[in-house]
């Protein structure tokens, strides 16, 4: 694993627990930064965030029960 994947993965788990915990999906905001930062084409990026919104709201609901 290269520094700038270890970068990008402590950016988005941050991304995405302050975004959980102000709660909204934090979706939205990963896709610039996988497109600027990482270079990632648009279908990764979006992708990636549909990832991530669909794993955010099943631990929110597993938190919640």
């Amino acid at each position: 694993m290269s520094m700038n994947e270890f970068l990008f993965y402590f950016l988005i788990l941050v991304i995405q627990i302050l975004s959980q915990a102000g709660g909204s999906a934090g979706g939205g905001i990963i896709i610039p930064i996988a497109l600027i930062l990482f270079h990632f084409d648009t279908n990764t990026a979006i992708a990636l965030s549909n990832c991530s919104i669909g794993a955010g709201a099943l631990v929110k609901n597993f938190y919640s029960l």
